[in-house]
């Protein structure tokens, strides 16, 4: 898998934050060693108006050689471009930088493609998102980093500093244990992955350790039982898979009264809130299809909908309440 997958709707986890000086960030020291004993070729420069400026004269692209692009600045996008090494490889950075000025994103290019490290950065300077390209369309656009191949272990954080996704991939692919946080920083989810596909037991869990739901897949499709719980021991729902078709399905409110099953790949499919029953959908033949009910917090249907092939079809319908 190429694309950024997760890491993009996580960081609407965000949360506001004190701002904390770059130079407290260790790889920004990492960082700066990358250019050391590097001569400087060319620079293009796009400032905040947007307007491009390339500079190739030795003696102009020489006033630029010891300027910190890793601290603030008055640019929208830099481009570094540095002389061929020893190996004949041309090695570049791409900068980026947020209407403060502070850093934003940084990208290292190999022969005009991204390779090596790519780190982003909040507004407020903490560290956003780091992860190592194989290959892919040196630019920071998002267009061109869904293209990006990735490699070792990628780290997401949100705006207060705290972890909030660890992904491992290797030659482009999801592998090992993909592994989502709470805001506290308790274990939120881990997610089994081989050779890009989710293979093994995901379990997600609650702040104080307690496990929400188990379910089993392989080679990506949902294969075996899936178990879900309100607290410890309680169970809301049980389910049976089979190459990412329900065979079997029973599930419970809170009170531990039965609300729905699927017998044989045939019936009603429960979804619950934190709290309560959300929505009911209609299976036949292990698949979705039919009919779904949705629910508000009080238990009151407020809409019908009806699914085919995947998809919504035919009319909705709403409901008033009272």
């Amino acid at each position: 898998m190429k694309n950024v997958i997760v890491i993009f709707f996580l960081f609407l986890l965000s949360s506001c934050a004190t701002k904390m000086p770059l130079s407290d960030d260790p790889d920004i020291a990492k960082l700066q060693t990358q250019v050391e004993g590097r001569k400087l070729a060319s620079i293009n420069i796009i400032d905040r108006n947007g307007l491009s400026e390339t500079i190739g004269a030795k003696e102009r692209v020489k006033t630029y050689e010891n300027i910190d692009f890793l601290s603030s600045q008055s640019y929208q996008k830099v481009l570094r471009i540095f002389s061929r090494d020893s190996t004949g490889k041309t090695f570049a950075v791409i900068t980026s930088y947020h209407p403060s000025g502070q850093i934003k994103q940084y990208l290292e290019v190999v022969n005009g493609r991204a390779n090596g490290t790519y780190l982003e950065w909040h507004q407020n300077g903490e560290k956003k998102l780091k992860t190592e390209v194989l290959g892919g369309n040196a630019d920071l656009d998002e267009k061109s980093q869904s293209g990006w191949t990735f490699d070792s272990t990628s780290y997401c954080w949100n705006e207060s500093g705290a972890l909030v996704a660890q992904i491992q991939y290797e030659k482009g692919q999801l592998v090992g244990c993909a592994k989502y946080f709470h805001a506290d920083g308790s274990l939120a989810e881990q997610v089994p992955y081989e050779k890009g596909e989710i293979h093994g037991e995901m379990v997600t869990f609650d702040t104080d350790g307690t496990v929400l739901e188990k379910t089993s897949f392989s080679s990506g499709l949902k294969e075996g039982p899936s178990v879900g719980f309100w607290g410890l021991d309680k169970a809301a729902w049980n389910e049976v898979w089979h190459e990412d078709l329900l065979q079997e399905g029973s599930y419970y409110d809170r009170s531990g009264s039965l609300v729905s099953q699927v017998i044989e790949g045939n019936g009603q499919r429960s979804i619950f809130s934190d709290t309560s029953l959300s929505e009911q959908h209609e299976y036949r033949q292990g698949k979705e299809e039919g009919q779904v009910l949705i629910f508000n917090e009080q238990q009151q249907l407020v809409q019908t909908v009806h699914v085919k092939d995947g998809m919504k079809h035919g009319e909705e319908i709403y409901y008033w309440t009272a």
